[in-house]
């Protein structure tokens, strides 16, 4: 009982979230679609009566009132019939349009909207979790043709009970018992379609992995800025292999779901159909012993299949809704996780945003897992003071980047182990910790919109700065470049996804991510492997010109990496350990460990 009300909740959910965007089109597009059903037995019993009407007028010319004229019968019944066919028509029409505008409204301008908004409140850790992961796949896979399927299916159900109700006020001369019989026959089909669909359930959910990989080797294989080295390496065959493994698993299983399913849905039908048949044959030898017209026996031999084919839609409107519910509860289900931040963050909001804070870890512990055994950090403790200049040392694993994410708040952390201002980051209003930072990843993001677009990204709700836009051109170079090379800034896209794209090398990408964290300006600025794309002459020139902007306005900056070139430039050094220590180091041990710094400041 209890499960079968939370399928009620989630219908009534789905209806209200389709309602809620697409305003009135859905109430338009159910009412015509169920008027259609309505139609049907009425056209039924104005065709019987047709016929009948014909037979009538051979034996005796018959006329019939319509207002001051005399009209013969079969042209009365033959002109209704007419006007039922245009009507129906554009009924169809109608309803067409309105599912147009319904389902281009939803799908264009919300569902993945919404979905994006919620994904970015939850935090990293959340994200890389494989049940967020299934769910989105299964969501980019069969969300959408479900989403619609429930409505559709909603439209059938309403308007099979209407025809069935219809049809059953317009027969006569067919005994209870045969209109139970034709009613009920559908039953041992709807059972096997049931137990189908539930094994077609948990084929999809097992296949959720596979779907994922031959997603992920097809974006692989049609991204132009890898394209070079697939090219030139011959990895695109090799990768086009592991796509068409996946594929041949997939076809396979596809493949034989499909026939086994099919074999036992086509069984159910003809033992179906033939039992139908023999209703139907008596229904019409009962009628010619007892004489009834043919208009009638023909109208009630289609009153049989009409009550039959809708018994057999509502049992399966029902099993395909329950089917299709559970592929639209992904979507529901992800709106309504609850993340870390969801359920652990405070009220305090930071006062006199320009000032950096200060940053603290006091014995913190964390590991990707309650089970894990590798520990980022463990009893890490560190002080950033406001406007130091921190240098993270570390080799490939140690777990650098784990660093910056856990700065940042994307991955949680145990209570009252990270501060922010001597007060632990618990306690502070959602959004706020991210606030304070301007960050460049070693990941760093590809935006193919135009060049000041991809300046501006690094705060896109504030406007338009200016004087912030032309010092983060200057500090990284690009100011130059683009005299160079005399691209329109504001309309000529990035990149070669769109045309007219311009191609960029990635030492170039890497400046504008640069820039769009001076864009930014936040009082904390986080670099980590901020020059991997870089030349030498460049790397010094932007790291110069950046660490004279923060001085000159008083700016925290946490620089993550593997070499000292600028250790001249930094107040304090931490080396970060492969067995999760965090330990302060003097300036000389970084020399003699890591090398001499290039660069003096």
């Amino acid at each position: 009982m209890e499960r079968q009300s939370s399928y009620l909740r989630l219908y009534i959910r789905h209806f209200k979230y389709f309602k809620k965007y697409g305003g009135f089109s859905l109430p338009l597009y159910m009412f015509f679609a169920i008027f259609l059903y309505v139609l049907y037995p009425v056209k039924l019993l104005v065709q019987g009566m047709f016929v009948d009407s014909v037979i009538d007028f051979y034996r005796q010319t018959s006329l019939l009132h319509i207002g001051s004229y005399m009209l013969p019968a079969p042209m009365v019944y033959m002109s209704a019939w007419l006007g039922l066919i245009i009507l129906k028509e554009v009924i169809v029409w109608l309803k067409d349009t309105a599912y147009d505008r319904l389902r281009f409204k939803v799908y264009f301008r919300y569902v993945s909207h919404d979905l994006a908004r919620r994904i970015h409140r939850f935090n990293l850790q959340e994200i890389e979790r494989n049940d967020i992961f299934n769910k989105l796949e299964t969501y980019k896979t069969y969300w959408w043709t479900a989403a619609l399927t429930v409505i559709n299916r909603t439209n059938d159900l309403i308007g099979a009970i209407l025809s069935m109700v219809m049809t059953l006020f317009t027969i006569k001369g067919v005994s209870v018992v045969v209109i139970t019989v034709a009613i009920l026959l559908p039953v041992i089909k709807f059972a096997v379609q049931y137990i189908q669909e539930k094994i077609y359930r948990r084929f999809v959910e097992q296949l959720a992995i596979p779907l994922r990989k031959r997603s992920y080797y097809i974006n692989v294989l049609l991204d132009i800025r890898t394209f070079m080295e697939r090219k030139v390496n011959s990895l695109h065959k090799y990768l086009r292999r592991l796509l068409m493994r996946e594929e041949d698993y997939l076809r396979r299983a596809y493949t034989a779901h499909s026939i086994h399913k099919k074999n036992w849905l086509h069984f159910a039908s003809i033992y179906d159909l033939m039992l139908l048949s023999l209703l139907q044959f008596y229904v019409v030898a009962t009628s010619i012993i007892r004489k009834v017209q043919v208009g009638m026996i023909w109208a009630n031999v289609n009153y049989i299949d009409n009550l039959h084919q809708k018994s057999a839609l509502l049992l399966t409107v029902v099993g395909e809704l329950i089917a299709n519910l559970r592929y639209v509860k992904d979507l529901y289900d992800i709106y309504d996780m609850k993340g870390f931040a969801d359920k652990h963050w405070g009220q305090v909001v930071i006062k006199g945003r320009g000032a950096p804070p200060s940053l603290s870890f006091k014995r913190l512990n964390f590991s990707f897992g309650r089970r894990s055994r590798r520990f980022i950090l463990k009893n890490a403790n560190l002080t950033i003071n406001p406007r130091e200049k921190i240098l993270i040392l570390g080799r490939d694993g140690a777990g650098k980047t784990a660093l910056v994410k856990i700065l940042t708040t994307l991955f949680p952390v145990p209570f009252k182990s990270y501060y922010v201002n001597n007060i632990p980051v618990e306690e502070y209003a959602r959004g706020e910790i991210k606030n304070l930072f301007s960050l460049v990843p070693e990941d760093f993001g590809r935006y193919y919109v135009p060049f000041k677009k991809n300046i501006i990204l690094g705060d896109p709700m504030r406007k338009f700065d200016k004087k912030q836009y032309n010092t983060a051109l200057k500090i990284t170079g690009l100011d130059k470049w683009l005299k160079q090379s005399k691209i329109n800034p504001e309309t000529i896209p990035l990149g070669t996804y769109f045309y007219p794209g311009v191609e960029l090398p990635s030492g170039l990408w890497q400046r504008i991510a640069i820039a769009r964290a001076i864009y930014r300006d936040r009082p904390v600025y986080i670099l980590d492997e901020p020059f991997s794309y870089i030349d030498s002459a460049a790397k010094y020139s932007i790291f110069h010109n950046l660490a004279n902007y923060l001085d000159k306005y008083g700016k925290t900056l946490i620089y993550i990496g593997e070499d000292i070139d600028f250790l001249d430039y930094f107040d304090a050094v931490y080396e970060k350990l492969g067995n999760g220590r965090l330990v302060r180091i003097t300036k000389a041990k970084a020399k003699r460990e890591w090398g001499g710094g290039r660069y003096k400041k």
